[in-house]
């Protein structure tokens, strides 16, 4: 049983920044996000974000593109029917967000925690665009999984701790098996949400024109982490939607904006 719930989002850099970042009762840190979606094919994407890209590109440059600037991993802008980019070269009003956010974090001085400067961050950068640029799902396990998972990865270490390298990894391998499943049922909603729940608009909307189409799949940046914001054990994995989708009527490349 897993719970999921959608918030709209303005920025991908948190999730990127948490990959190598050490959870509860591990050394190795948030493992790195990984390409879903039939839309992330199309493009071109493949391996975990924090590799390189088919065009020898990090992934990593590859979301921020995709996500902050409506830019496709071979450099081209994505674009909409017979449209300009909806979204030009914003390079100065970044510098200027930026700026704001180091006045503002250097006028709290000692006071400047991550979690305040991420809340500058968010708020700033937020500014600079006026639609959404992702949909942050998440899926979040049982708390009793959660409890499991991180159970075998304790036991585990005192095992290798005792030296018993065999029962180190009968725990490790269990507690990987548990990730794993939760990696596969990311992946299985994924492909439910663009079978039943994946949509674009075209045309002017208003209470009389425009027109809901089908999308032919998603891009979608999916994240395991292992903690809540408390520390805590809690199993989760936050699936990044890109705000953008092609419609199943169009040829790669028309690109519009999807709900």
């Amino acid at each position: 049983m897993a719970q999921v719930t959608v918030a709209t989002g303005y920025d991908v850099d948190y999730h990127l920044g948490q990959v190598g970042v050490d959870y509860h009762l591990t050394a190795g840190g948030e493992p790195p996000g990984r390409w879903m979606g039939k839309g992330a094919q199309a493009l071109g994407l493949a391996g975990a974000i924090g590799g390189i890209s088919a065009e020898g590109q990090a992934n990593a440059e590859a979301m921020r593109g995709l996500y902050h600037y409506d830019i496709a991993p071979d450099g081209t802008p994505l674009a909409t029917r017979q449209r300009r980019p909806r979204y030009p070269d914003k390079t100065a009003q970044l510098a200027a967000a930026q700026e704001r956010i180091d006045r503002k974090v250097a006028a709290l001085g000692r006071f400047a925690t991550p979690e305040k400067i991420r809340d500058i961050e968010i708020l700033e950068r937020a500014k600079v665009r006026t639609a959404t640029p992702v949909l942050d799902l998440v899926m979040s396990l049982e708390k009793s999984v959660s409890l499991l998972q991180v159970g075998f990865r304790a036991a585990a270490r005192r095992a290798r701790e005792a030296g018993d390298e065999a029962a180190a990894e009968r725990y490790t391998g269990q507690a990987e098996q548990i990730e794993a499943a939760a990696d596969e049922t990311a992946s299985e909603l994924v492909e439910w949400i663009e079978q039943h729940a994946a949509y674009v608009r075209t045309g002017h909307h208003s209470g009389t024109s425009g027109e809901w189409r089908d999308a032919a799949g998603l891009v979608v940046g999916a994240f395991a982490q292992h903690t809540n914001r408390d520390g805590e054990p809690n199993l989760h994995v936050h699936l990044e939607i890109l705000n953008r989708a092609r419609s199943e009527e169009r040829r790669v490349g028309k690109e519009c904006r999807s709900r």
